[in-house]
């Protein structure tokens, strides 16, 4: 995955939840589990990059840690922010 592909998912993540704010959900989740996106960045067996998005165990969180930071920035306080 490209390092502009990266950006498009951080990017596509804050846009769909601040449509979800707008819309109205009384929550956000954002899925880890196995088969995700997020997973294959987190298990070191999967995950073979050596930029800062693998390696050790900060940078193999990098990309989950990026979109929740963007979407808690465009949820509101009184909305939960799930991760799973």
């Amino acid at each position: 995955m490209t390092m502009e592909a990266i950006d498009q998912v951080v990017n596509a993540f804050e846009d769909t939840a601040r449509r979800v704010v707008k819309t109205g959900f009384d929550v956000v989740e954002i899925d880890c589990g196995l088969g995700s996106l997020f997973s294959s960045f987190l298990n070191p067996n999967v995950n073979r990059r050596t930029d800062g998005y693998g390696g050790t165990i900060e940078g193999r969180t990098r990309l989950v840690l990026e979109v929740v930071d963007r979407v808690h920035a465009v949820v509101p306080d009184s909305m939960p922010l799930f991760l799973r």
